[in-house]
């Protein structure tokens, strides 16, 4: 049997419809290779490619070269003032919701709320000796959170942590001046009622690692 070969015209129009479409196809193609990449200096092969993507996606990082904001710098170091713009970005965008624990509402770990404030004396304040401000959570709830300010001057914060108890706030001071001194330092906690539906939410502490 012999190959025949067989000629189909095809109107110019149609051949310009095809070379419109293959274009369409290359744009749109060229569109998705760049849209992978959320700043140029991160590509698809960066470890923390998805990562930072998602940093952007979120509004929580803008960029490293205002106006144009093209690029991350992913090897930069991070200063305190570029963290505090994280930060603010991640709690006004609510970005993670903290509404949950363990997929339970917070509702049924902890409630009422209570800010305490205690204020410790010192009087005739031994220099280089250490001294202990405390602060106690009303009864039924336990400490969250806590800190201190000091009213004098020349002494060194040593530690701030919470109560193995978990009933309260500890602050340890130390009296550098280099005399004897009368200081008022202020202990605070943020303390919460725990409800009885999860019993095992908070325990005693043995070794804190929230300490120092």
């Amino acid at each position: 049997m012999s190959d025949k070969s067989v000629t189909i015209r095809v109107p110019r129009r149609v051949l310009r419809l095809g070379a419109v479409v293959v274009a369409v196809g290359v744009i749109t193609a060229s569109s998705v290779a760049l849209a992978s990449h959320t700043f140029n200096d991160v590509d698809d092969n960066n470890t923390f490619h998805e990562a930072i993507t998602w940093l952007k996606e979120a509004g929580v990082t803008l960029g490293c070269n205002p106006p144009a904001n093209t690029e991350y710098c992913p090897e930069d170091n991070v200063t305190r003032e570029q963290m505090a713009a994280f930060m603010k970005r991640l709690a006004e965008n609510r970005v993670v919701d903290a509404a949950e624990l363990q997929g339970q509402p917070a509702s049924d770990f902890t409630q009422d709320l209570v800010w305490v404030e205690a204020s410790n004396s010192f009087t005739q304040w031994q220099m280089d000796s250490e001294e202990e401000a405390t602060v106690t959570c009303p009864g039924g709830t336990l400490v969250v959170s806590g800190g201190s300010r000091e009213e004098g001057t020349d002494i060194v914060l040593v530690d701030s942590y919470p109560e193995a108890s978990r009933q309260g706030w500890v602050a340890q001071y130390q009296n550098s001046s280099g005399t004897e001194q009368t200081v008022n330092v202020v202990v605070y906690a943020l303390c919460a009622k725990y409800s009885d539906k999860s019993p095992s939410a908070f325990q005693p502490a043995g070794a804190d690692p929230d300490q120092g």
